[in-house]
């Protein structure tokens, strides 16, 4: 063998002038990254500026909650046929009445459901809280005589 044969380049000398990167490239591709990262930025700091909605959520499911379990544990005490919302009338026990003031437990709905004429066994509960007017949560179950 003789030492032309060896000294040869591997790349073919078209491609060995293309191995790398060239500085004009970097440089647009550090442009296109920058413009990229900047808007996703500025996307996501325009959802992180406005208020925690799931604390707001959380409360208000909560309250829907708690005043739902004061309804049926009524139903338990007085019987199916003559429940209602024991803080309905006045003001009631305590729990009737929401420890933040930003909420509001609207006065629950108890109907008959069903055709008309409703039907006597089926009822359906509803208890709707807002925060500064707004609805937050709407809390809806159904109950039966059994």
């Amino acid at each position: 063998m003789s030492l032309a044969k060896r000294k040869r380049p591997l790349l073919s000398p078209g491609l060995a002038r293309q191995a790398g990167v060239s500085l004009v490239e970097l440089i647009i591709f550090i442009l296109v990254a920058a413009i990229a990262g900047v808007g996703l930025m500025a996307a996501y700091t325009g959802l992180m500026r406005g208020p925690p909605m799931s604390v707001v959520n959380t409360v208000a499911t909560q309250l829907a909650q708690e005043r739902m379990e004061l309804i049926l544990a009524r139903r338990r005490a007085v019987g199916f046929a003559t429940f209602n919302d024991p803080c309905d009338p006045g003001p009631g026990p305590a729990i009737c009445t929401a420890l933040d003031p930003a909420y509001t437990i609207l006065i629950p709905t108890i109907r008959g459901i069903g055709v008309a004429p409703a039907n006597a066994n089926q009822r359906e509960i509803i208890v709707t809280v807002q925060s500064g007017g707004v609805t937050v949560m709407t809390l809806s179950t159904m109950v039966a005589r059994y």
